[in-house]
């Protein structure tokens, strides 16, 4: 059963880098955004993968998911930007659904094997 989890888990890691950023945002602020948000996908993909291989343990990035949706949400001002909103919108949901997939399959630790001693 864990197999089929890691393999939902790297499905939805894959569709969510389907949908890339664009090589140049709208605005400066957008830019600004982008270099923030890579910041948190750095690390919260960094997350899944360690803890899909049993290497880290769960970490809940709804906070800071949350915390920079409202930033999006709070400057909504220029419809130039309207775009890379919406883009920003959506990877975030994304990142929240894998985290809560992630959650509910209960990936745990590998355990660390002791060396064996070398035969003389």
């Amino acid at each position: 059963m864990t197999a089929i989890n890691k393999e939902k888990v790297y499905d939805q890691l894959r569709s969510y880098h389907v949908d890339a950023f664009p090589e140049v945002m709208s605005t400066d602020f957008m830019t600004t955004l982008r270099a923030e948000f890579a910041t948190i996908e750095d690390a919260f993909v960094s997350m899944i993968l360690g803890l899909v291989n049993g290497k880290t343990l769960f970490v809940d990035f709804t906070d800071k998911l949350t915390a920079f949706q409202k930033r999006i949400d709070d400057n909504a001002s220029d419809r130039a930007e309207t775009k890379d909103r919406e883009q920003f919108t959506r990877k975030n949901k994304m990142l929240n659904e894998i985290m809560i997939s992630a959650r509910d399959y209960n990936f745990q630790l590998h355990r660390v094997r002791m060396a064996k001693a070398a035969k003389a």
